[in-house]
């Protein structure tokens, strides 16, 4: 599971993501990855849009409430090689759970 604040890029999701699986899993590998959706497209705009993503971006697009929203990391060697939906059929890649936090929630704590 990864928390991040509702208005962080996809590129921070990346980042924080990474952070929380090496920090649980020493043996995690240090590789480039890439962020996908279940479909395994890249996670740079909102799908079948051009607003770049963020969870607020999504949550406002898609106009409907979520809690979570499954995002998967692979290695960028496999997504290039075409491997990646074969990962993520698979569950080898790592799933990522993403609660976005709102705004309002950060300003409370």
């Amino acid at each position: 599971m990864v928390t991040v604040d509702n208005t962080k890029d996809s590129d921070h999701i990346l980042e924080a993501a990474i952070a929380r699986h090496m920090a649980v899993d020493g043996a995690f590998p240090s590789l480039e990855y890439i962020l996908l959706y279940p479909d395994c497209t890249p996670v740079i705009n909102i799908q079948g849009s051009n607003v770049p993503f963020t969870p607020h971006n999504y949550k406002e697009f898609l106009k409907l409430p979520y809690q979570k929203l499954m995002l998967y990391i692979c290695p960028m060697s496999d997504y290039k090689n075409g491997k990646s939906h074969n990962f993520v059929i698979a569950n080898i890649c790592i799933c990522i759970t993403l609660y976005a936090l709102s705004t309002l929630a950060l300003q409370g704590s």
